[in-house]
């Protein structure tokens, strides 16, 4: 970049000194250019890679200050884990699987562009680039294998995606209901009842649980029980990630189940959510009990 990119405030506070060297008096900002200033999203330089049929692969950040920078990507697709709070601006690369990085992407021709994002509004910086990827050996997976190897990647992420959304439901049910439970108590004109149905929403979750990511008290005591949806999905991982090779039986096989199981438990917990805990919280707003979270009160005068 030949200058950096600036912000509204940025600009104004170059025009004031700029008034201040002239010995001028900078006129006072008003409440929408100031408001106007805290809104605005900080600019960006976006590098966007794109596969041959024009699909994009991945999208990274690079600095936005003046000067020559240097943005490495690590030739895999985004992470389809689910973003975390005050994450800030995605790295520009990623290295392991907690940069941001997902698996790897097949050998082939690219296409990158750079454009820079102001006020909402994107430009590009420069013509895009077309360059190849190209495999250490060539002798490791017939092109075939590539195609295959590229689909099942496809339905692993798809995979992924669904059983971190999952997880993440059912986990923040898991820290609901004891909350939900103890506002119920501390109601004097909730029913006995409305614990009781709260307790058995609980004993569902914790089967539902058990499915997705195995049997707590059994892996304290250091007991052997069946592989847990989470135990298959990361197996697979562990074995593609770093992997370039073809798609192994084993995991095909540990995908078939995992998909399978994983569509009786979201079908399980989609019931709970929408039938069972709507049930409950409705009765709750009924008979005065204390807002919990997740919950929307009802309001009429």
């Amino acid at each position: 970049l030949k200058e950096s990119l600036k912000t509204k405030k940025q600009f104004r506070q170059d025009a004031e000194r700029e008034a201040e060297r002239k010995k001028e008096v900078p006129p006072y900002p008003t409440n929408e250019q100031l408001k106007a200033e805290a809104d605005e999203e900080p600019p960006s330089v976006i590098l966007t890679i794109s596969d041959s049929a024009g699909h994009v692969v991945r999208r990274l950040t690079g600095p936005a200050s003046a000067g020559i920078h240097r943005v490495n990507w690590d030739l895999r697709y985004p992470s389809v884990a689910p973003p975390q709070p005050d994450a800030g601006v995605p790295p520009a690369s990623g290295r392991g699987r907690g940069g941001g990085s997902g698996l790897p992407v097949l050998p082939g021709n690219y296409r990158i562009a750079i454009a820079k994002k102001i006020g909402g509004l994107t430009a590009e910086l420069a013509e895009p680039t077309e360059f190849s990827v190209r495999p250490l050996d060539e002798t490791q997976i017939l092109p075939a294998d590539r195609v295959k190897l590229a689909a099942f990647h496809q339905k692993l992420a798809r995979l992924q995606r669904a059983m971190s959304g999952t997880m993440e439901t059912a986990n923040s049910l898991n820290a609901r209901l004891p909350l939900m439970k103890r506002a119920i108590q501390e109601t004097p004109a909730a029913s006995p009842k409305l614990l009781d149905e709260a307790r058995e929403i609980q004993a569902k979750l914790d089967l539902i649980l058990v499915s997705l990511r195995g049997d707590p008290g059994l892996r304290a005591r250091e007991e052997n029980q069946l592989p847990s949806i989470q135990d298959r999905l990361g197996y697979i991982l562990s074995s593609q990630f770093a992997s370039s090779g073809p798609v192994t039986g084993t995991s095909l096989r540990s995908y078939e189940i995992a998909s399978k199981d994983l569509g009786v438990q979201v079908g399980e917990l989609r019931r709970l959510v929408k039938e069972d805990l709507a049930r409950l919280e409705k009765a709750m707003d009924t008979a005065g009990c204390p807002w919990t979270p997740g919950r929307l009160p009802e309001w009429k005068e």
